[in-house]
């Protein structure tokens, strides 16, 4: 792991476990699609476009960071 990434054969063994049990693969299917969700929500809680009192409250809501402001340039 000289490069910052997992060893082939640890992928290889991972691998090999997904393919025995179909719950682990099952699993990470949803954390996937949980994690899509949470991408999609937080690029719309950060975009300016929409009302910044809709999503404050939605990232409160769902325990996300606040939304960012955008910085204004300074002259």
């Amino acid at each position: 792991m000289a490069d910052g990434l997992p060893e082939p054969a640890y992928i290889a063994g991972l691998a090999t476990q997904l393919q025995h049990h179909p719950d682990l693969r099952a699993a990470e299917d949803e954390l996937a699609r949980i994690r899509a969700v949470i991408t999609r929500l937080t690029g719309w809680i950060n975009n300016p476009a929409h009302d910044i009192t809709a999503r404050s409250n939605l990232a409160d809501h769902l325990g996300l960071p606040a939304p960012r402001t955008p910085k204004k340039d300074t002259p």
